[in-house]
């Protein structure tokens, strides 16, 4: 089942993503160890930095979690265990918006 899971991310990083959210990304550092597949998307268009300043304030807000919850809802609509947070941040800064996602390759178990 997980023979072509490396492809099936390029598909849904590539198209399903850009297709759903307008987010185009790359993936870069993919990793299998074991039963975990981990990766970074790297955004390639900024939607929310180009619409969102976030005030001194709320310095730390991570206002890119938005796009982490949608890939976490994916994840587990196709019932694997998943974590995906931002690794960087270009509204906070950084050169550019990186999201780590982490899945291990066991189904959750389906609520009666």
């Amino acid at each position: 089942m997980f023979i072509f899971f490396e492809k099936q991310n390029i598909y849904l990083i590539k198209d399903a993503l850009q297709i759903f959210t307008g987010i185009r990304a790359d993936i870069e550092d993919f990793r299998t160890e074991g039963k975990d597949i981990m990766f970074n998307m790297v955004m390639n268009t900024k939607p929310l930095a180009e619409f969102v300043e976030i005030p001194e304030q709320l310095n730390g807000l991570q206002y890119n979690n938005i796009i982490c919850g949608v890939i976490k809802g994916a994840i587990y609509q196709i019932l694997l265990i998943g974590k995906v947070f931002v690794y960087k941040d270009i509204l906070l800064g950084d050169e550019k918006t990186i999201i780590r996602v982490e899945v291990r390759r066991e189904k959750l178990k389906e609520d009666d």
